[in-house]
């Protein structure tokens, strides 16, 4: 796949409403659950912008945010976020949302947002740079 500035606007743009959702479900009443599931899908789809921003051949259909880092990693550009930030968002993706899962606390969705907003900013100026070449 040839890079494309316009998927990868409507990648962003979808995890900007994903990130805007974790933003408003921390608000009080805070739903950590749910801003968990949505900053990791803000995540998810940040980085899907940046793969086809790239040129990746295929964006990958997974939730696995270590197998997007790594498409991203294939086509030579370097994330500035360790396996272990990105694996701790893996039980956001899925597991949060049955009823036997561990409900995360409001400080651990915290934290999944603050990690959201820097990947949706890194994936801004990535984006920007390779369907620029600024």
């Amino acid at each position: 796949m040839a890079k494309s500035p316009r998927a990868a606007r409507v990648w962003l743009r979808k995890a900007r409403q994903d990130l805007e959702s974790a933003d408003r479900l921390l608000t009080p009443p805070p739903l950590p659950a749910a801003a968990c599931f949505h900053a990791q899908q803000a995540v998810e789809k940040a980085l899907k912008a940046v793969a086809v921003a790239c040129g990746a051949e295929t964006i990958p259909r997974t939730h696995n945010l270590l197998e997007l880092a790594r498409v991203i990693r294939g086509l030579g550009e370097s994330l500035p976020y360790s396996r272990e930030q990105l694996a701790g968002l893996a039980p956001y993706a899925v597991e949060t949302r049955y009823p036997q899962a561990p409900e995360p606390t409001r400080r651990a969705a915290q934290a999944a947002a603050q990690l959201a907003h820097q990947v949706y900013t890194w994936a801004q100026q990535t984006v920007t740079r390779a369907c620029t070449g600024a």
